[in-house]
């Protein structure tokens, strides 16, 4: 008896942690991270010319418009409709090769696809000079 006493203590203290867990607020998310997500449902509604308006300065400087919204439309088309996103890392840094020095954050989201249940987007953004978080790289595979 003292045993099973014992056991439902136990039993009520997990049951009570995890009500608890499931009460508390999600995590905030970082506004690099929040800018990707932004950006990220531009791309899911096939809004590449605007993904572009909303990049990153040095991304417009260095890439026109119309080669973006051609490369970002040959990359994601195939996969058709986006699915879901579980985000999986941050790096940040400031420096990255083949771009000025700045403030960055490499960003890895798994994601789902119709065509394509298990692709991995990775993400660079950048703080631009307005102190705001704006898409300058991405890849999909």
């Amino acid at each position: 008896m003292k045993r099973f006493l014992m056991v439902m203590a136990a039993s009520m203290a997990i049951v009570s942690t995890a009500a608890i867990a499931q009460e508390q607020p999600a995590k905030p998310v970082s506004p690099s991270v929040q800018a990707a997500l932004d950006w990220l449902a531009l791309v899911d509604q096939g809004e590449y010319g605007p993904s572009w308006d909303t990049a990153a300065a040095y991304l417009k400087q260095v890439v026109p418009q119309d080669q973006w919204v051609q490369a970002l439309s040959a990359a994601r088309v195939p996969f058709e409709g986006f699915v879901s996103r579980q985000f999986v890392s941050s790096s940040p840094t400031t420096t990255l090769e083949g771009g000025p020095d700045g403030e960055y954050d490499v960003l890895v989201f798994q994601s789902a696809f119709t065509k394509k249940a298990d692709a991995t987007e990775t993400m660079t953004i950048m703080k631009d000079s307005d102190g705001t978080w704006h898409v300058a790289g991405y890849s999909i595979r």
